[in-house]
């Protein structure tokens, strides 16, 4: 910032002030100690520019561009001030629409997580041996020749049309840390997609994840006796995980510490060593969801395009 003139009437000072701003040039009109008025250019580049018009002021400050400068800049800069307001009014008004978004409770979640408590209760229940053979993939007590499908065979209880055996193995928990461990991640990875994809298309992942990971553990194994949400979680931790690191749109980037816990324990339980764990789901989410979220970041596509 440099002083460009001092000016006895204020007026003047005003006066040239406003000229300079109609012409672009940035300045600041200040009171001095000694009563006088002193006229600062903002940007040094400017300063010559702006020393031609004050030396014209001086030889002539009643040519019109001079007494018509006060009312063009005033009404400049309240063009300026509304604009200005008006932005702010915005920048505001998308905070508050943000940070409601952020602090909306996603319903399905919270939705699958009490079908998960309430299943839980009721399989603890005294029906509740009734109520989980109703859940899961295949009614307990059927024989099922291993190798073959149908009536006698793996899925006999779906295909007689009983399909939200597909689904319900899901929300089966066989105890309280297996319950408390998958609602935790559920909620943590559930909350990120829902708010950030929407409720229906969060809604729509989540049983297709399920479908396809308990399908993947029933051929497996040719057991009936799964459940958890395990393999919806994989699938969106999977999701997320290649989403996150292939497309630099999406906001979310899960860290590495939550990688290597999920595919540490995914390691662990394939061991064994922790006992009888859904392996399958696990790995079918894992690998759905994964695929899934690599080919929605458009890395892919990018590739073979260029």
């Amino acid at each position: 910032m440099r002083q460009l003139r001092i000016f006895d009437d204020k007026a003047a000072a005003q006066t040239l002030g406003d000229t300079l701003f109609v012409q672009g040039i940035e300045n600041t009109v200040n009171e001095t100690r000694d009563g006088a008025f002193a006229i600062w250019v903002h940007e040094e580049e400017e300063l010559d520019s702006a020393k031609e018009i004050a030396d014209e002021f001086e030889q002539n400050p009643k040519a019109p561009r001079f007494l018509d400068a006060p009312k063009i800049a005033g009404k400049r800069r309240k063009a300026e001030s509304n604009k200005a307001q008006e932005s702010r009014h915005k920048t505001v008004k998308a905070r508050k629409v943000l940070d409601a978004e952020q602090n909306r409770r996603p319903p399905v979640t919270v939705g699958l997580a009490l079908v998960c408590v309430l299943a839980f209760a009721l399989m603890n229940s005294g029906g509740g041996a009734k109520f989980t053979s109703l859940l899961s993939i295949q009614g307990y007590g059927s024989r099922i020749a291993l190798g073959s499908w149908g009536a006698t065979g793996l899925f006999q209880s779906v295909l007689s049309g009983e399909v939200w055996r597909l689904v319900t193995p899901i929300f089966l928990h066989f105890g309280i840390l297996h319950l408390v461990f998958n609602l935790s991640w559920l909620w943590m990875f559930g909350s990120i997609l829902e708010r950030s994809s929407g409720s229906v298309r969060f809604g729509w992942m989540v049983l297709v994840l399920g479908v396809s990971s308990n399908i993947v553990q029933y051929v497996a194994t040719g057991s009936p006796l799964f459940g958890g949400m395990s393999g919806v979680i994989y699938g969106l931790f999977g999701y997320l995980w290649m989403r996150g690191r292939y497309d630099t749109r999406v906001r979310y980037q899960l860290p590495g510490s939550t990688v290597l816990i999920l595919l540490g324990w995914y390691l662990l339980c394939v061991t064994g060593i922790i006992g009888a764990v859904a392996n399958g789901a696990h790995t079918g989410g894992l690998v759905l969801g994964a695929a899934w979220g690599y080919l929605a970041s458009g890395d892919l596509r990018r590739r073979l395009l260029g």
